[in-house]
């Protein structure tokens, strides 16, 4: 089974994925920070 395989079988079967290192530091930086403040917000 390839990676791309793999990947679709765990969103039909846990309905998310892990794909590593898709994102640069920065944007996972980027995102946690815009999460954070979101959870703030909306409690």
């Amino acid at each position: 089974m390839s990676e791309f395989q793999q990947a679709i079988y765990e969103i039909d079967l846990y309905g998310f994925t892990i794909v590593k290192e898709v994102l640069s530091p920065d944007e996972v930086a980027s995102l946690t920070e815009a999460l954070i403040r979101s959870e703030q917000e909306v409690g």
